[in-house]
């Protein structure tokens, strides 16, 4: 499942062209998978591979870039990508949605919806404002 993801994160370390030509050969097959796929890869587990600390990616990159199955083949760790709001859509400037800062906890207060993903993922990308004075 991480097609671009780094192997040093369980990832097969392949280029944007890989990716591409990937996602058109399984959308082929079933359109429905492609789409669960491009979300999980380019959705959940790119902003973290880019952009998240090492800690981050071997929480949330690595056990989630080579999905782990039971021994029935019943589990898979499937991300998604929290932006859309009802009365927002997907205007990232506009979202209402915020993440206070509880101890050592978030609490995020909001509505999101349109999630692809969403029913399976058992980790999320979600975008919440913490000051919305400098919105």
């Amino acid at each position: 499942m991480g097609i671009n993801s780094s192997p040093d994160n369980n990832g097969s370390g392949l280029d944007a062209l890989a990716y591409a030509i990937a996602m058109e050969e399984i959308s082929r097959g079933c359109a429905s998978v492609g789409v669960i796929m491009s979300a999980h890869n380019s959705l959940y587990l790119s902003p973290i591979d880019n952009f998240g600390t090492d800690a981050q990616k071997e929480q949330y990159v690595t056990p989630y870039a080579m999905p782990l199955t039971d021994d029935d083949g019943s589990q898979m760790n499937i991300g998604c990508f929290g932006l859309s709001e009802p009365g927002n859509g997907s205007d990232a400037g506009a979202a209402s949605t915020t993440a206070t800062l509880d101890g050592s906890e978030w609490v995020i207060n909001g509505t999101k919806a349109w999630i692809t993903n969403a029913h399976e993922a058992t980790a999320a990308i979600v975008f919440a404002t913490t000051d919305k004075s400098l919105k």
